[in-house]
């Protein structure tokens, strides 16, 4: 298989190193997190103006979620009708660039791990950021469907506590297979040159067994990004000046980004560790 052959010389041996790990054996938790760390600071290194611009999104977003709630206030009310296409160009703006962000992301640590970093182009990253964007809104779609009867049978119970049971299997369940659906999905169209049905199917094929690796660093980076961002969209800051908040997005912001940094990039390692575990395994059927 192409993806399992090992690369020549490399300027950084590091990543030639690394690769012979990921290829060698399955490594655990500990070891995923040990080389996402130095990784990471390859990376932040080397693209350190995707970076800024990707903590101001952050910070912006973290800000706005209470800046907004702050400008529909009556003593503000004018100043936000002012200003509200202003802040929701701004918000779309900052979201969209995190998505590609994480996209571009994905893409370079991949390629240089493989030593194909000439690959990267700002046409192909354009290209498969457009079609990840379908993706996600058609599964939004599909989502919407699939919990549709949660909401129906919360409706019509008026929240009893069989409704809620019933609801939350309902929604439980719709995550299920979310997880399992889409588990390697990202990483692998990002890296892999496949069409987009065909990326399905090799997600479910290496996935086999190999869930709970990416599916607990999903779980903690989940949980502590929550804690970070569920203060500012709720109403936690609402007596607190926007002086005071600022600062507090500042730091808020600059955390969530670089743990969101460090979960794509141990996604990648993930991936391409369950990957070539995948293709040997292939290789030994084969013979």
């Amino acid at each position: 298989m192409p993806f399992l052959a090992k690369s020549g010389r490399r300027k950084n041996m590091d990543f030639q190193n690394l690769q012979d790990k990921l290829i060698e054996k399955k490594l655990n938790l500990t070891e995923y997190f040990k080389e996402s760390k130095e990784v990471v600071k390859v990376f932040l290194k080397e693209n350190k103006l995707w970076t800024v611009f990707f903590i101001i999104a952050n910070i912006w977003m973290l800000f706005s979620a209470t800046f907004q709630k702050k400008l529909t206030t009556e003593s503000y009310v004018r100043l936000y009708d002012s200003f509200s296409y202003l802040i929701s160009m701004l918000n779309t703006v900052a979201s969209v660039y995190s998505n590609l962000f994480y996209t571009a992301a994905i893409m370079k640590i991949g390629f240089k791990i493989e030593n194909r970093e000439d690959e990267f182009t700002f046409k192909k990253l354009f290209l498969k950021f457009l079609m990840l964007t379908l993706v996600y809104f058609v599964i939004s779609v599909i989502c919407g469907f699939l919990t549709l009867p949660a909401a129906i049978i919360l409706l019509y119970s008026n929240a009893s506590f069989l409704g809620m049971v019933i609801a939350g299997i309902i929604i439980i369940a719709v995550i299920v297979f979310g997880i399992i659906m889409f588990l390697y999905f990202i990483q692998i169209y990002c890296i892999r040159k496949m069409m987009i049905f065909d990326v399905f199917q090799y997600n479910l094929e290496i996935s086999e067994g190999n869930r709970m690796r990416a599916i607990i660093p999903i779980i903690i980076f989940v949980l502590l990004n929550a804690i970070l961002r569920v203060p500012f969209s709720l109403h936690f800051f609402d007596k607190i000046p926007l002086i005071i908040i600022f600062p507090i997005s500042v730091i808020g912001g600059i955390i969530s980004s670089f743990l969101g940094i460090f979960i794509s990039i141990m996604g990648v390692i993930i991936f391409l560790n369950v990957e070539y575990d995948y293709l040997k395994k292939q290789n030994k059927n084969l013979q």
